[in-house]
């Protein structure tokens, strides 16, 4: 299921640019009336490019103010043609499309045994579970000093924006590199590294066998690089008892750390 959402995702930004593209050049010949249908394909990637270098997010999961330049779009196509045309059908395209995008595929709704498995009893398991860091070697989260683990979707650009709000606290001296560690399906050292400073562990879960039995795997989730993790924020302390466990209902909206910080400092000065 989710290789299916991950795969129309993919086709979806891919004709979002391309139709984009189409209707810039039909503007330059005089064709207004796709207009129209720009507001509603080019928002979208136009929003995932900003997002690749600033955090842009709205305080709830379906991102609806995306359906404002969409719904004007469709309305201006409505009142201009008469007939059925080509910009008719691509903004009635683009809509779907864009409803399926913001209430159904970037959604990751979770079965029966998987809201069990990332339930309280997460918080048992988490730190006996293994990972692998960036020089291959097994570790855990057993031992050491209290920590925070984020879990991230992928390379994309909602992780980007979750590690963006780490950076901010790093910079603030709230947090110090050695107290965090990011886990992801696959190696997301080459995307850490380019936000945040030396001294955070970067662990992978290849199989996925650890974060299956946290009930946040999703299989195929990031076709065709491999599977995706639900996200989630969890701190784990020196005795290996986990203090915190946030988990997401969607990539969209990681557990947000900013407002999420305070109980989590607690966390992680707690004895």
């Amino acid at each position: 299921m989710f290789q299916l959402k991950a795969l129309f995702l993919r086709l979806y930004l891919l004709a979002s640019v391309l139709i984009s593209a189409v209707c810039f050049a039909q503007l330059w010949q005089g064709q207004f009336v796709y207009f129209g249908v720009l507001l509603i394909w080019l928002p979208l990637p136009l929003l995932q490019l900003l997002r690749l270098q600033r955090n842009i997010a709205w305080g709830e999961e379906r991102e609806t103010p995306l359906m404002l330049p969409a719904l004007l779009g469709v309305a201006g196509v409505l009142l201009t043609e008469q007939h059925f045309s080509a910009p008719l059908w691509l903004a009635l395209a683009g809509l779907f499309a864009l409803l399926l995008y913001l209430f159904v595929m970037t959604a990751t709704p979770m079965s029966v045994r998987e809201r069990a498995l990332a339930g309280s009893d997460a918080r048992a398991r988490l730190s006996s579970l293994g990972f692998v860091d960036t020089d291959g070697v097994r570790v855990s989260l057993v031992g050491g000093s209290a920590r925070l683990v984020l879990f991230v979707h992928s390379a994309g650009p909602y992780s980007r924006m979750a590690i963006r709000q780490l950076q901010s606290l790093f910079d603030s001296n709230q947090l110090s590199p050695e107290q965090v560690v990011l886990v992801g399906s696959v190696d997301i050292a080459p995307l850490g590294t380019l936000f945040l400073p030396s001294g955070v562990a970067y662990w992978r879960d290849p199989q996925g066998q650890s974060c299956e039995k946290l009930g946040l795997l999703l299989r195929g989730g990031n076709w065709p690089l491999g599977d995706a993790i639900r996200p989630a924020l969890a701190v784990v302390n020196d005795r290996g008892e986990t203090r915190f466990w946030s988990v997401a209902d969607n990539h969209r909206l990681s557990p947000c750390l900013s407002v999420a910080w305070p109980r989590l400092e607690r966390a992680l000065t707690a004895s």
